[in-house]
């Protein structure tokens, strides 16, 4: 056991979790949707806000493509705070904050967006190594936001009580 109370191979699992999720977010900044999903297993549940959950990658890909890279011109996504637990030898479970800025393809019209969210996401270990399995997306506010007003929305218990098998 480490300092960290993870054994080795959890602290190499935790380095490769957090590289997918910094690929994600590379990949969400070059407006690249192949590569945002990369990192998600086929069979992905996606929570995004009220009425917005996406059910597999192909769904994932769509949403990215149609609805957010079309009118992003460019974009900054970071991370702070991220918290991994391990729910078995092959699921983990992590949330962090998030902090983004958007530039819209129509500036000035349309302001630039700064908001302020948590990612709660779940992991597991497949064939090509640690993939999201999925996500729920919680914003806790924003400036010039392009949606209405949303109200701080109910989280999940967090960390998760592992799965009874």
């Amino acid at each position: 056991m480490s300092k960290t109370g993870l054994s080795m191979s959890q602290l190499q699992d935790y380095h490769e979790i957090l590289a997918v999720k910094h690929a994600f977010l590379r990949a969400a900044d070059e407006l690249d949707s192949d590569a945002m999903v990369a990192g998600f297993t086929e069979d992905c549940v996606c929570y995004y806000g009220p009425g917005l959950e996406l059910r597999g990658r192909t769904a994932l890909r769509d949403w990215y493509g149609d609805s957010e890279q079309k009118v992003t011109a460019v974009s900054n996504h970071q991370i702070h705070n991220f918290e991994l637990i391990f729910l078995s030898d092959d699921e983990a479970s992590s949330r962090c904050i998030l902090q983004s800025w958007r530039r819209y393809r129509d500036y000035p019209e349309r302001p630039d967006r700064t908001r302020h969210a948590r990612y709660f996401d779940t992991w597991k270990r497949t064939n090509q190594g640690w993939l999201q399995s999925g996500t729920y997306y919680s914003v806790q506010g924003e400036l010039n936001g392009d949606e209405p007003e949303r109200q701080l929305e109910p989280e999940p218990t967090w960390p998760p009580v592992p799965s009874q098998r």
